[in-house]
């Protein structure tokens, strides 16, 4: 191996470079710093016999060479078979942080089809689910496993991957061509996917993004579609063509679903469900109702204390768990703590001003909700 300076136009990419998109603001910003620092990292290139050089490793960095209009960039000439190539390429490239899951998961394809492995990714994916939790596997999955020792990525990175690869073409056409700050999260890709129909898949992706739905909701939102789809397919289609919340939802009877419901009908409903939430939160907010919560709160936890406390005992007399007492009030045994607890919840339901007595123990119980 050696290492010269190369013409940048007489370099081309590799033709087993997985990834598909590359941003143009990001490789500004790498440009920007070569011409500051110049080319920390030299790229490593294969001799193609016509005058040209073949990328092995460092296309972002020939790219942003190019950007930077440097006529002429550092790299590692080697020696090496299409194969080897294909794979170091493959490898290396998977690792990277800019790569989207997609692209790592065709990646992984191309790796699993060098060593002969050719099969859906979705059953590769099953294979690494079995292998992770080390059921016995066959021979065919032995040798999975071997190729995963050699990417040196956790298998669940790569079951992420693959699943993300699976979802209909469509859906991954759309999101790759979606600029990567709109796009909704590689990971909820990956749990549409997890959807067997397709046309369905292509529903719900829909309005995960139209909805701008963060990763913890989409998620939510697909399990809770799937299982509708298969109960109560008229409400997983009303769900899907309006803006009725999925939580909502759930409470309808199939039955009772007429699937033509007016637009404005739905964004009316929608809206008094929103109307009525805020006014619950504004309620909730109240001191007075606060106060309540807590004293309810109180009398439950005292509740608890008193049915553990049966099966307790003091291990220096003996006595039985009832006579626990509070420090403040060593005289009181935890049945006539219980008892207060009611009290004190049943009279601040007919006040309208928090008791001074309890402001810090309400600050308390709000905080640790």
């Amino acid at each position: 191996m050696e290492m010269v300076e190369l013409p940048v136009n007489k370099i081309i990419p590799s033709v087993f470079q997985p990834r598909e998109t590359f941003d143009k603001g990001e490789l500004q910003e790498l440009a920007d710093s070569m011409k500051e620092h110049g080319l920390i990292n030299p790229i490593s290139v294969k001799e193609n016999g016509d005058g040209t050089y073949q990328i092995i490793a460092g296309e972002r960095r020939w790219r942003a060479s190019k950007f930077a209009k440097m006529d002429k960039i550092y790299a590692i000439i080697r020696t090496v078979t299409d194969g080897t190539q294909r794979l170091e390429s493959l490898i290396e490239n998977v690792h990277r942080k800019d790569l989207n899951m997609i692209e790592k998961g065709r990646g992984m394809i191309e790796i699993f089809k060098v060593h002969r492995i050719d099969m859906k990714p979705k059953e590769i994916s099953n294979i690494l689910q079995r292998i992770r939790h080390k059921r016995p596997i066959s021979g065919q999955e032995e040798k999975i496993s071997e190729i995963l020792e050699k990417t040196h990525v956790n298998p669940r990175n790569i079951e992420y991957w693959l699943d993300s690869i699976s979802a209909d073409e469509d859906i991954i056409e759309d999101h790759l061509k979606t600029p990567e700050r709109e796009r909704i999260s590689d990971t909820v890709i990956a749990r549409v996917a997890s959807i067997k129909e397709p046309e369905l898949q292509k529903k719900v992706y829909t309005k995960i993004k139209k909805q701008d739905m963060g990763q913890k909701q989409a998620s939510k939102f697909v399990t809770g579609i799937k299982k509708m789809a298969k109960e109560k397919p008229k409400v997983a289609k009303m769900v899907l063509e309006s803006d009725l919340p999925i939580d909502i939802a759930e409470e309808i009877p199939e039955e009772q679903v007429i699937i033509d419901i007016p637009e404005e009908d739905l964004k009316e409903m929608v809206q008094k469900i929103d109307e009525g939430k805020k006014r619950t939160s504004e309620i909730k907010d109240q001191p007075i109702v606060q106060e309540r919560i807590a004293h309810n709160e109180n009398h439950s936890k005292h509740l608890v204390f008193l049915t553990l406390s049966e099966k307790a005992f003091c291990p220096f007399c003996g006595k039985d768990g009832k006579h626990l007492r509070w420090i403040c009030h060593p005289e009181k045994t935890l049945p006539e703590a219980l008892e207060q607890a009611s009290v004190n919840f049943a009279e601040a339901t007919k006040r309208e001003d928090i008791d001074k007595r309890f402001e810090n123990a309400i600050g308390r119980v709000i905080k640790n909700k």
